[in-house]
């Protein structure tokens, strides 16, 4: 699966922390005053911290998309979906896209991979080992040996999916002792009109639980790695905290590219030497991509960090809640007439 592909495709953990008990109280001495109280903390701190069990360490980028969970964003979520199926039904092929639609979460639903429409699906994660040269990286992705693992996390169904996979006669096998399903056939079955190549022996992608609760999608090499580390047997990549992407705790998409040597490569190609130095300068160890539903705002923030998080260089912007679905019902029919 080429870089593009993966990234068109379309899955976290919470820490809260809280304050501590009361201490017992002490007597200020007759001499020396009390201290004043400690001020009551006006913002309670919300972290939710990137999930990246069951990536291989040597993972150098990595997207999630986490789906809302609490009332206010699901709430906006579904006003935004609302429009979206106004603006497509204002058109025969919006219209047919939303069959589509609905056939596949029917599918999905009968092969126990949860269904999307009762918000049973919580997370997708996609993560992939890059190379360090951009010849090496236009040759991987011709070859397809790019290395990828998808994690979707939700209320999933094994028996079932084995069950339909068996009914259906998907290609399946063992992957370190775990039923797997091919995943090209698996989606003929969801989606008859969905046109899939045949993929070339040895290239195939997978699809296996790693327990209820996960779904795992790669190739055999990369899911071999995947189930080991949810097995314990393997390590599996441990996300570095950047401070400065604090203040999107409560995050909806978090991606992560730390590949600088890659970076560095592509910068060379570039004929502005201005451009070169700049780039030169800047600490890129690490660049991230944070967005979110914050005070009402759908906000965004590009973050570029060296290795030790001291220099960082950081963008934010926003956009009113308010209007993205009229962004979304401005640019639905204006793309249906392409």
């Amino acid at each position: 699966m080429n870089p593009s592909k993966s990234l068109s495709l379309a899955v976290i953990t919470f820490a809260f922390l809280t304050g501590c008990g009361d201490k017992p109280e002490s007597k200020p001495s007759a001499s020396i005053p009390a201290p004043p109280p400690a001020p009551t903390p006006l913002i309670t701190v919300y972290t939710k911290t990137p999930d990246t069990k069951g990536l291989d360490p040597s993972t150098n980028f990595y997207a999630i998309v986490s789906l809302p969970t609490e009332a206010e964003q699901k709430a906006g979520l579904d006003a935004i979906m609302a429009e979206f199926k106004k603006a497509a039904n204002a058109n025969p092929q919006g219209k047919a896209i939303l069959r589509t639609l609905d056939d596949v979460i029917g599918r999905l639903n009968d092969a126990g991979l949860c269904d999307i429409s009762k918000g049973e699906l919580s997370s997708v994660t996609l993560g992939m080992t890059l190379p360090g040269t951009n010849r090496e990286l236009e040759q991987s992705t011709e070859a397809d040996e790019i290395d990828f693992t998808i994690i979707l996390r939700g209320k999933f169904n094994p028996g079932r999916t084995k069950a339909f996979c068996e009914a259906e006669g998907v290609k399946g096998t063992l992957i370190d002792g775990q039923p797997a399903w091919e995943l090209q056939s698996i989606i003929s079955k969801l989606s008859p009109k969905a046109q899939t190549e045949k993929p070339e022996p040895g290239k195939e992608e997978w699809i296996s639980y790693a327990d209820e609760g996960t779904l795992l999608i790669g190739n055999r090499n990369s899911l071999r790695k995947s189930i080991g580390a949810f097995k314990g047997q393997s390590p599996s990549l441990r996300p570095t905290r950047v401070k400065a992407a604090d203040m999107m705790g409560n995050w909806n998409i978090y991606v992560s590219f730390s590949n600088s040597a890659l970076l560095d490569d592509l910068v060379k190609a570039s004929s502005d030497a201005d451009e070169r130095r700049m780039i030169s300068v800047l600490p890129r160890e690490q660049i991230l991509f944070v967005a979110g539903m914050k005070s009402g705002n759908a906000l965004g923030t590009v973050i570029m960090t060296d290795a030790s998080g001291q220099e960082t260089i950081q963008y934010t912007s926003s956009v009113s809640q308010s209007l993205i679905p009229k962004l979304i019902n401005a640019y639905a029919p204006s793309s249906a007439r392409r």
